[in-house]
């Protein structure tokens, strides 16, 4: 994680050695990111390796849909580079994959490393809750979300019909 208190830095200038060094580490990786209301900008660097001998698809997911830009760079191993720019404040059709939450999919090829770089902005409370998934335990999550999102607004529907009908039937 890399604070950016003036907000200006580019892609170009994180990778720069001066600045690679002030990335610091998390202290506990399984907990969300949390940086509390600022104006600043923060820098998240991931490294993925994929040793095995197929390429892989993995997602990285945010789940604080609040946040109100995101600049999500890949960068591999020969220096190509795949960029896309999300938030709250652009459009939902500028999402590279329609959910949500933020997601960001992230082809690795066999025996390769890359470079994942995020830049995250915003006027609220900062918090960037990421998980990286498989993409087929991705699936099965958002079916499962999905389903249970289904049921919820199904009980919802029948309770107001319920509610209509007795309306119509007493009149109170």
């Amino acid at each position: 994680v890399l604070e950016d208190p003036q907000q200006s830095l580019t892609l170009a200038d994180v990778q720069k050695p001066e600045h690679a060094t002030r990335f610091k580490a998390v202290a506990e990786p399984d907990r969300q990111l949390g940086f509390g209301v600022t104006e600043s900008a923060y820098w998240l660097k991931l490294h993925l390796n994929n040793s095995s001998p197929a390429p892989r698809e993995v997602m990285l997911e945010i789940t604080f849909p609040r946040l109100g830009h995101l600049d999500f760079h890949v960068l591999s191993a020969d220096r190509h580079l795949q960029s896309s720019q999300t938030g709250q404040l652009l459009p939902f059709a500028q999402r590279p994959y329609p959910h949500h939450f933020f997601v960001f999919p992230i082809k690795t090829p066999a025996q390769t490393t890359q470079t994942v770089y995020t830049r995250v902005q915003t006027g609220t409370t900062m918090n960037v809750p990421a998980r990286l998934w498989s993409r087929e335990a991705f699936d099965i999550y958002e079916r499962g979300d999905y389903v249970s999102q289904a049921l919820y607004f199904g009980m919802v529907l029948a309770m107001a019909l319920f509610n209509l009908l007795l309306y119509f039937a007493l009149r109170d």
